[in-house]
């Protein structure tokens, strides 16, 4: 009676192939995983500087009077602010604005951070109405 001899398993080319794939694809979603972790870093941080700009843009004129040309800070060191307010000057010229008791003023919130080639930031303007004398 002849025996046959059954080979079961893999052989090492098979191994080495499935090995190769297998470190392809987890090469691929690791990038993939590490460009969203990036994405939604920058995306935070773009979020909470639009928050931070819209309430200083909020409280310019309202909770303080309007500043007379510039103010800046900073929040935790992490994000840095300036505001400008100069007054409003409209492209008609048939208005005599001289003769109102109310001014607009453009408000210029800007928000950035980061630093070096990675600094990005936001900016926000609005008009606000004011009496004349508030600045004075």
């Amino acid at each position: 009676m002849k025996t046959k001899c059954l080979q079961t398993g893999f052989s090492l080319l098979e191994i080495l192939v499935a090995f190769t794939i297998m470190a392809i694809s987890v090469t691929v979603l690791l990038e993939i995983f590490g460009n969203n972790t990036q994405i939604a870093y920058h995306t935070g941080n773009y979020t909470q500087a639009v928050s931070l700009a819209e309430s200083l843009l909020d409280a310019a004129g309202r909770e303080e009077k309007l500043p007379d040309s510039n103010a800046s800070g900073d929040f935790d060191n992490r994000f840095q602010w300036n505001i400008s307010v100069t007054e409003f000057q409209p492209v008609e010229e048939d208005v005599d604005f001289d003769q109102m008791f109310y001014q607009l003023y453009n408000v210029v919130v800007t928000v950035s951070w980061g630093q070096g080639e990675q600094q990005r930031s936001v900016k926000l303007n609005s008009l606000r109405i004011a009496q004349k004398n508030i600045l004075n």
